[in-house]
């Protein structure tokens, strides 16, 4: 990443092995974390499918380097692996089916997302992010709005999950919540 500044490099390589995301995903990130922060929008972090959390750990630490340490952050996951894939789970560069992929893979491979709540805690706290600012929510994500979500959101990494609830107005409940798309 030689044209991404030396702080977003460092946080990436501390977070490296906790993500799946590219290191270009990482610094765009990072990158809307201080736009939030330099434009002092208020609101939550949130992140719904962690893994292991490296993308909310580069969130925390890019709100450490930006001073801003009272901002409340979401991770919202089963915390028990990869759920079953549909049919548009698709490999992007060859469209191999997901399906065939967690078939040919030993469950302990990174494919299959296994990280449980106390390793996404651990990984977490190794940001000195303050920990009674950070809720680790276990949901099955079509459940999501079952939950109790803070009442702004800015930063969210968000997945499908509108098909699952078609009595929810998804409009009006993402318009309250500033997406950053992976």
């Amino acid at each position: 990443m030689p044209d991404v500044d030396a702080q977003t490099r460092e946080i990436y390589h501390r977070i490296a092995k906790y993500t799946m995301t590219s290191p270009e995903r990482i610094a765009g990130l990072c990158q809307a974390v201080r736009y939030v922060t330099d434009a002092k929008i208020p609101g939550a972090y949130v992140e719904c499918g962690v893994w292991r959390g490296g993308s909310s750990m580069a969130a925390a630490l890019s709100f450490i380097a930006a001073g801003e340490t009272e901002r409340p952050i979401y991770l919202f996951d089963t915390f028990e692996g990869m759920s079953s894939p549909s049919t548009h789970d698709l490999r992007a560069k060859d469209g191999t089916a997901a399906a065939e992929l967690l078939r040919l893979s030993k469950k302990s491979d990174k494919i299959w997302c296994n990280a449980s709540i106390e390793d996404v805690t651990i990984n977490m706290a190794s940001t000195s992010y303050d920990m009674k600012r950070v809720t680790l929510c276990k949901v099955w994500l079509n459940r999501l709005c079952q939950c109790k979500l803070p009442r702004k959101l800015q930063c969210c990494d968000w997945i499908q999950i509108g098909t699952n609830r078609p009595d929810m107005n998804w409009s009006t409940f993402i318009r309250a919540w500033f997406l950053v798309g992976f």
